[in-house]
């Protein structure tokens, strides 16, 4: 994400909610479904994170 110069976020709000991009959105989602095949995270924690992402796009 680009913090300065043209076409830069003119807040840090701004840049917080800026889309993340998909692959990196697909990285997220890969690693919460092998932390919920793994058992360290239950389904509930696994809606709750995977929402999250989602919600990023």
């Amino acid at each position: 994400m680009k913090l300065s110069g043209p076409g830069a976020p003119t807040c840090p709000a701004q840049a917080a909610h800026a889309a993340a991009p998909a692959g990196d959105i697909a990285s997220h989602l890969a690693t919460l479904d092998q932390l919920r095949a793994a058992g360290e995270i239950g389904d509930e924690e696994y809606r709750v994170r995977r929402t999250k992402i989602l919600d990023r796009l």
